[in-house]
């Protein structure tokens, strides 16, 4: 494989970890009204977020998938004309 075609399958592969990533969020997002925060302790208690920090915890996730925006690198395929 050469140089070139390694580069591309790593961007490719970037790209669509950056996908899954950005969509796992906005499922995140999507199922707000359905969702319980748990956060976990180092003892390994679970202590469920107060309904009065979800807002900024859901304002957090909306925040960075705004910040991220759209994976920074496109490939197209070269056109038969060029």
């Amino acid at each position: 494989m050469s140089k070139k075609d390694q580069y591309l399958e790593i961007i490719l592969q970037t790209n669509e970890w950056f996908d899954k990533k950005i969509g796992q969020l906005q499922l995140i997002i999507e199922n707000e009204k359905d969702s319980k925060i748990l956060i976990q302790g180092k003892d390994g208690e679970k202590v469920e977020l107060p309904e009065d920090l979800k807002n900024g915890f859901y304002f957090g996730i909306q925040t960075a998938i705004e910040v991220f925006g759209e994976f920074p690198v496109k490939i197209t395929k070269p056109n038969d004309n060029n």
